[in-house]
């Protein structure tokens, strides 16, 4: 059965503009931190820095989800959509992914740069430390 958002969880989500949701992927975390592994020693990954991560390096792979079938399931998963369609409605459109190691700390920021400010947005994590 599919995770489903309660009430207090929407309130929060809209109030906070984030929400935790631990052990959503519990059964897939094994998984996931084996095909991390391994696409981050096939794939080149750019070394970044920027200020909301106190300007230190961050290693980045851009499409992530899409360069294992196992993780591009991820896309549609009924978890997934359990999430975001409340907020953005059943025909919600997937823009990108992105796989990180990040050397230190951040701060919370937000990641709509350059977004247009008549749509909703928003972003998954998976943290597999």
């Amino acid at each position: 059965m599919a995770f489903q958002l309660t009430q207090q969880q929407r309130n929060f989500f809209d109030v906070f503009g984030y929400l935790k949701v631990p052990k959503l992927f519990s059964n897939e975390s094994q998984l996931f931190q084996q095909l991390f592994d391994e696409i981050y020693q096939a794939e080149r990954a750019i070394d970044w820095q920027h200020e909301a991560h106190y300007n230190k390096s961050r290693l980045i792979v851009f499409n992530f989800l899409e360069k294992h079938p196992a993780l591009r399931q991820l896309i549609t998963h009924e978890n997934i959509q359990a999430l975001f369609s409340p907020f953005l409605g059943e025909n919600y459109t997937y823009m990108a992914s992105e796989g990180n190691i990040f050397n230190g700390d951040t701060y919370w920021h937000s990641d709509i740069y350059g977004c247009h400010f008549k749509y909703r947005y928003m972003k998954a994590l998976f943290y597999l430390d």
